[in-house]
């Protein structure tokens, strides 16, 4: 059985480290791509353009100072005090890395010298060591391993940024009677205002950022994916250690990170085929903490039904709602940043996920963000007319679910009719009543977060 406390010197086996890594010097890439054989248990391409793509134009500099360093992170793995790490594996586990252990795992995962998967810990993603983007000739792959490769060169530049790091990771869940639709049918509380605007979630550093996940954390970040998720965790290496402590998320579970230090190392341009690296970033410069809550949607589903509905709708809710975690108290009352979770290669419409993460916020007593990053006029408009209104009136989830149930159980709704159909239901019931006050966000306290 995988254990439930990984330690690295008990997966990585020292003496064969120390032959592929300290034996000889690596002066070239032939030499790096020796190493790696040494180390890995499987290579994909034996010639590994991405790395020499990745590193054309600075070679000198890699292997005379970012790969040592890199070496030099991976050896901490083996000195008395060793580096451990939690495998967060249900709702309530949580893990705290500090700045040695997340610069160790990442060395690990770099010089692929980390084991086949199921020796670590069940279900984890099937990508842990970065074979795959050293071996990929394409160029958008090349620049999510810069992105890397730029963590190790500032840290190697300012090794200062390695007492400074930190990472909480916390599996957060919701039990099966709260995920009901009854118990949306008697949420009272008020409906949350939207922001609505133009834009990425990364940029919103006061609000809870959101992450559009795979159920298998990271999802292609280190084999071939490259939209939201994937570049979130390319910005922010720290993230991408998770690949190897954290299994697959059920339907009524997110993953919550809280990340203090220089994090991030690159800026980027384009998107999917068309990413590239901005090694931009000024890293004298102090960086506030951030927040991101990793959620899956489910594929396709583009026509509205009350099973879907209400699993996307808990598995934001499990994401958005306030947790008492060390390390992350800060956050219970931040607001959300999303987006058009879903909306993209898993074809969701963004009338219907809009609106489903509008219910779940407001359940978590949190105010909304929504960075739309297709501009879509129109469909802003919809969303800040029909959410402003609900807010004005004092709607209830309660009010808006009950809507939204009466509408599912029409076969022949049009998903992009959501927001038009609820906003004149909710007219029905509420032209005739008073506006209600301004919404006032609860204070942090020590309670816990049930209604």
């Amino acid at each position: 059985m995988p254990p439930s406390v990984l330690f690295l010197k008990d997966v990585v086996k020292e003496s064969s480290f120390k032959e592929a890594w300290l034996k000889e010097p690596v002066e070239t890439a032939d030499d790096f791509e020796n190493a790696i054989a040494k180390s890995s248990w499987k290579l994909y391409n034996d010639s590994l353009p991405g790395f020499s793509a990745a590193i054309e134009g600075d070679k000198e500099k890699f292997f005379n100072a970012t790969l040592p360093k890199i070496v030099e992170c991976a050896m901490f793995a083996f000195d008395k005090k060793g580096v451990s790490v939690d495998i967060v594996t249900t709702p309530g586990d949580s893990t705290s890395l500090d700045g040695r252990s997340i610069v160790c795992l990442l060395a690990h995962m770099f010089l692929c010298t980390l084991p086949n998967r199921e020796q670590i810990a069940n279900d984890l993603p099937w990508a842990i060591n970065f074979q795959s983007l050293f071996s990929s000739y394409y160029r958008q792959e090349n620049a999510k391993l810069q992105m890397f490769i730029a963590f190790f060169e500032n840290l190697a530049e300012y090794p200062e940024i390695l007492d400074k790091l930190s990472l909480v990771v916390y599996r957060s869940g919701m039990s099966l009677e709260e995920a009901t639709s009854s118990a949306w049918s008697q949420c009272h509380q008020r409906m949350c205002p939207i922001d609505v605007k133009d834009g990425s979630i990364e940029y919103e550093h006061d609000a809870i950022q959101v992450d559009f996940a795979n159920k298998y954390i990271g999802g292609g970040v280190l084999c071939g994916g490259c939209v939201q998720e994937e570049i979130r965790f390319s910005l922010s290496p720290p993230l991408t250690t998770s690949l190897v402590f954290c299994p697959v998320m059920a339907p009524l579970e997110s993953l919550v990170f809280f990340m203090g230090g220089q994090h991030k190392h690159s800026n980027y341009k384009g998107y999917a085929h068309s990413l590239r690296c901005d090694k931009s970033v000024d890293m004298s410069e102090e960086q506030s903490p951030v927040c991101v809550v990793a959620i899956d949607a489910i594929p396709g589903h583009r026509s509205v039904n009350e099973k879907n509905f209400l699993r996307e709708m808990n598995k934001a809710f499990a994401g958005f709602r306030r947790i008492d975690v060390e390390g992350m108290k800060q956050w219970r009352v931040k607001p959300i940043a999303t987006g058009n979770w879903g909306c993209g290669a898993f074809g969701g419409n963004v009338y219907v996920k809009s609106f489903l993460q509008w219910l779940a916020c407001s359940r978590a007593e949190r105010k909304l963000i929504y960075c739309d990053f297709d501009k879509n006029k129109i469909f802003q408009q919809s969303l800040k007319e029909l959410s402003d209104y609900a807010h004005r009136k004092g709607a209830t989830v309660a009010d808006v679910w009950s809507i939204m149930s009466s509408l599912i159980a029409d076969s022949t709704i049009d998903s992009n009719d959501v927001h038009r159909l609820v906003l004149a239901k909710l007219r029905e019931k509420f032209d005739t009543k008073k506006d209600a006050p301004p919404m006032v966000v609860p204070e942090d306290d020590d309670d816990d977060d049930e209604e």
